[in-house]
């Protein structure tokens, strides 16, 4: 697979969740694909410098906690002490930081609810619970549809 470089992007998106800089990553699902394909065609990555591969690619594109449950399943063939510290780690950020967005969905409803707003959220906000595990469902904001009369209304609310 090519090195890619992404550049750091920011976004003034309306009723965003998370306002951190950071890089965007178009390509999470094709890198869990191909992270959790090498896990399973070998069973284990063969080498150190494979699996320091995998960590890098699933922290780069934010599923390193979907591939650290995949690992910790393997039998008999985990990483290093080192690097499967480093796995277990993205699994509490992950954790830690879908708290952190439920707060905010939960202050997003909030708002427009007693601003007499109708709104729906779409996308992750709403398939999450659909994961297996619904905590490990990243993203970077939350989508929510409002009708285009209620526009002015939001901004004054936010």
């Amino acid at each position: 697979m090519p090195e890619i470089c992404y550049d750091c992007v920011s976004s003034t998106t309306l009723l965003r969740t998370c306002k951190r800089k950071g890089k965007r990553f178009e390509r999470k699902r094709e890198v869990f694909c191909f992270t959790n394909s090498l896990l399973l065609k070998s069973r284990r990555a063969t080498n150190c410098r494979q699996q320091e591969e995998i960590y890098r690619l699933s922290a780069i594109h934010n599923v390193a906690a979907i591939t650290a449950n995949q690992i910790l399943q393997l039998k008999g063939s985990l990483p290093n002490d080192e690097l499967l510290s480093k796995f277990r780690q993205q699994i509490g950020y992950t954790v830690i930081d879908t708290a952190e967005k439920e707060e905010t969905v939960a202050f997003i409803k909030d708002a427009l609810r007693g601003a007499g707003i109708d709104f729906l959220f779409v996308k992750g906000a709403v398939l999450k619970k659909y994961y297996p595990i619904p905590e490990f469902r990243t993203g970077s904001d939350t989508d929510v549809i409002i009708h285009n009369e209620d526009i002015k209304k939001c901004v004054q609310v936010f």
